[in-house]
């Protein structure tokens, strides 16, 4: 019997063993329910297609072509023959394009370089939770990254269109050898943690240019061993609050949860080729695999109040209105509430800077609390009579012909 790590045993009568729910390595989630539809054990023969695609059509490599015609060596295209199950693990490995394929597909060699690589993504997405793999990486300088991404697969109108953002979270991205050029010497005893806010429209590895970068949103934490000599534990804490990241059960990094993840995201497992971040990897350690023990996801107890909190500050110089805005929409399609409630925060900080209608304006230019209250008003007024205006129309009732009307009738 194949057993997993953190598996419980209970004895029975027959002297055998009952498997029981695993806990996670994060104290917070334990007691948590486990999402099956994120999860998996691998102890099938193949990829359960029911809950992993091999394939992104979306995202089917990274291109960079090289010069003058030449073959690149910066890409790399996945292959879903790349994606297998073996002995209770998903196996994704990377490895150099034979000759017959670099004939057969010359266009896609010159864009996607020499590599093919491999990726499973979940068909469901997931918001809150604690995410957990244990997982070997390459001998190799290759990328073996955990992450989730992609709120919009599912709407195309939103994610090829400008006025949103794409959330992506790194849960980890680590590389089992140094760059064999001997650039990044270290790089293979580096847990690296990121995230990312990429505006749309949003192509994965194509149209991904103009971001959104809050501080504190990359970070690394040296160790003293290599990734790819032993099985390790990799988990991130996703709640409305905070984003905790783990490594063999110990927390790494905290950070706040500011308003910046709270749609589903699909989870995500794949290896990719960086050379002009981890390197160039050795042909001879080639090809190489990232093993993936299991994948568990357990879902996070929202409480009752989910709202979203306002931010209780002048903002300086301007307000980004629509930046907010765009946090606002994402935490209802999230959290779907049943009861929103609007303020009135547009005659306060709309405008921002040194508009009468805010606080900024009493503070900057000296404007009297009460000349600034009557202006509030004024505004909130004509906002309340536009909104009504649009969705009703006035009709005037009575008159002369009503008048007429009843001198008739008497």
């Amino acid at each position: 019997m194949n057993v997993k790590p953190g598996a419980v045993f209970v004895p029975c009568l027959l002297a055998a063993g009952v498997l029981l729910a695993a806990e996670p390595f994060c104290e917070e989630a334990k007691g948590w329910k486990r999402v099956p539809a994120v999860s998996d054990e691998f102890d099938g023969k193949a990829l359960d297609k029911s809950k992993w695609d091999d394939w992104c059509a979306s995202f089917p490599g990274r291109v960079a072509a090289g010069m003058r015609g030449e073959p690149c060596v910066n890409g790399f295209r996945f292959a879903p023959d790349n994606v297998s199950v073996e002995d209770g693990e998903l196996v994704l490995t990377a490895r150099l394009l034979t000759d017959e394929e670099r004939k057969s597909h010359h266009q896609e060699h010159l864009r996607h370089g020499p590599y093919a690589t491999s990726i499973v993504k979940s068909r469901k997405k997931q918001v809150y939770g604690y995410f957990e793999i244990r997982a070997k990486t390459m001998k190799a300088c290759v990328s073996n990254a955990f992450w989730l991404y992609d709120p919009h697969s599912d709407d195309p109108r939103v994610k090829y269109t400008a006025g949103d953002v794409s959330e992506e979270i790194d849960i980890f991205e680590v590389t089992g050898r140094p760059d064999s050029r001997g650039r990044n010497p270290d790089c293979s005893r580096k847990y690296y943690n990121t995230f990312h806010l990429y505006c749309t429209p949003y192509l994965e590895g194509v149209i991904n240019a103009k971001k959104i970068n809050p501080p504190d949103r990359a970070f690394v934490t040296k160790v003293d061993f290599d990734f790819c000599d032993d099985y390790h534990v990799y988990g991130l804490l996703w709640t409305p609050e905070k984003l905790v990241w783990y490594l063999d059960g110990k927390p790494v990094k905290e950070r706040k949860n500011d308003g910046l993840f709270h749609r589903p995201l699909h989870v995500t497992l794949d290896s990719e080729v960086f050379v002009s971040w981890f390197g160039v990897p050795d042909p001879k350690d080639l090809p190489a695999k990232f093993r993936i023990d299991y994948v568990r996801v357990w879902e996070c107890p929202v409480s009752g109040n989910v709202a979203l909190r306002p931010r209780m500050k002048i903002e300086k110089d301007s307000y980004d209105w629509f930046e907010r805005h765009n946090e606002a929409m994402a935490c209802a399609r999230a959290r779907k509430p049943e009861i929103v409630f609007v303020g009135d925060s547009i005659t306060h900080f709309w405008a921002g800077g040194r508009t009468l209608g805010g606080e900024a304006a009493q503070i900057s230019i000296g404007v009297s609390d009460k000349a600034v209250r009557a202006f509030q008003g004024m505004l909130l007024f004509f906002v309340l009579a536009c909104d009504t205006l649009i969705h009703y129309r006035i009709r005037f009732v009575g008159g002369r012909a009503g008048a007429g009307e009843a001198a008739r009738n008497v």
